[in-house]
């Protein structure tokens, strides 16, 4: 492909500024525009539910790059600006500022928001959200002096808050609408081992409950009513209950949208002057679309596309083995790879050490590796994965069988 000479970027996320710092990374000579809504500099996302709540981390502990980066690799910084819309004939955008950019090739690196409570609740505005930086710290003033926190949802973000506040002596209650703990990430192995390390610590869950009603009582409680009649109070409510793509730049300027921006295998939207990377990005995968909400998946797909933009890519599409990883109060969840509900789960270690692996098949064949604690099984099954090499359901049972010698022999 052509060599850009200016590139804009809409969203200053994780992929948004890897893919800008790739660019000068690769060697583009041309002008970068990276275009933020929110008024911080690009920062990182996972302290927010961990060290960040907990007050260990500030914010500028969080931002991704030094004071002074972006000017010095020339990179023009809008933060606090929002892109109204896209003039494709004229390859411009549109800044509410009024303002207009134009751009030999586009990025939408636009992300994700979370999704919104229905109107269940006459204190919409006091339900704390957490997505962004500004909604971090409102929810760390909040939980501050509060005694008993509600958390709707029990996904990845929902229980990092709560293994943060119960390991500051908040007395925190989890409803979730499903039957266990991350349903649709995780195996039951692993949702087991995770509910009871959180239900040692205090942490008591509601499975199979939505909300019904959330009220007010006195301007400073809450009562929470859930669809079994159950009544939980509480100092703060923080609604967890998952992320939508931002797809509305795109649909607005004509683009084929559905579960996220669709791109090809090379993350080039309908137009071929703009791709889409990130959380915000639906992506091909062996005949499916993929939409990853993670940093490994940002940090990959701007990598991969700033080799692509400069001309130093290998002419292969995108193809990267997913990985994702949580930290909760001593339990580190690594998975690597993609499973389906009807995958076999194969126990490697003793899920009472909270120190174990399950290795995921479909027909005998490895699909993913979820790690508690045990850093080793997800690198080797980073390297398994991505060799293409899958071991034997009963060698991952035998404990005394080295995984690692399967590295030296053919795919």
């Amino acid at each position: 492909m052509t060599i850009p000479e200016a590139v804009v970027i809409v969203g200053a996320g994780q992929a948004g500024q890897q893919l800008a710092s790739a660019l000068r990374q690769h060697g583009f000579p041309g002008r970068i525009s990276l275009i933020g809504e929110e008024v911080h500099p690009p920062y990182q996302r996972p302290p927010l539910s961990k060290g960040y709540m907990a007050g260990a981390v500030s914010d500028t502990d969080v931002y991704l790059e030094e004071p002074g980066f972006h000017e010095r690799n020339v990179i023009e910084l809008h933060i606090g600006v929002e892109v109204l819309s896209i003039d494709r004939a004229a390859r411009e955008v549109l800044l509410k500022t009024g303002e207009r950019l134009g751009y030999d090739h586009l990025v939408l690196a636009t992300g994700a928001q979370n999704r919104q409570l229905p109107p269940i609740t006459t204190a919409s505005q006091r339900v704390l959200q957490l997505r962004g930086l500004d909604d971090a710290s409102r929810l760390r003033r909040a939980t501050s002096e509060a005694r008993d926190v509600v958390i709707i949802g029990g996904g990845f973000i929902g229980l990092e808050v709560a293994a943060t506040l119960a390991g500051d002596g908040r007395r925190v209650q989890v409803i979730e609408r499903m039957g266990r703990l991350l349903d649709r990430s995780v195996s039951s192995i692993l949702s087991r081992a995770i509910r009871q390390h959180h239900e040692a610590r205090g942490v008591r869950f509601h499975f199979n409950r939505c909300v019904a009603t959330i009220d007010e009582i006195g301007g400073k409680r809450f009562e929470v009513k859930l669809d079994d009649e159950t009544v939980l109070h509480a100092d703060a409510v923080l609604s967890a209950i998952g992320v939508t793509p931002r797809t509305a730049l795109a649909e607005k300027a004509g683009l084929e949208v559905g579960n996220g921006i669709l791109v090809d295998g090379f993350l080039t939207t309908s137009d071929p002057c703009i791709s889409a990377i990130g959380d915000c990005c639906a992506f091909p995968e062996e005949g499916r679309r993929l939409r990853l909400e993670s940093v490994q998946n940002a940090v990959a797909q701007g990598n991969f596309l700033a080799r692509h933009l400069t001309g130093n890519g290998e002419g292969r599409a995108y193809a990267e083995i997913p990985t994702f990883w949580s930290e909760q109060a001593g339990l580190l969840i690594q998975i690597v790879g993609l499973t389906d509900r009807g995958d076999r789960s194969i126990l490697r270690g003793d899920p009472e050490t909270q120190s174990f692996s399950i290795f995921r098949f479909r027909e005998d064949r490895l699909t993913a590796v979820e790690s508690l604690n045990r850093g080793g099984d997800h690198m080797l099954g980073r390297r398994l994965l991505a060799m293409g090499i899958s071991p034997r359901p009963e060698d991952v049972q035998d404990m005394g069988f080295d995984l690692r010698s399967l590295l030296s022999q053919p795919a």
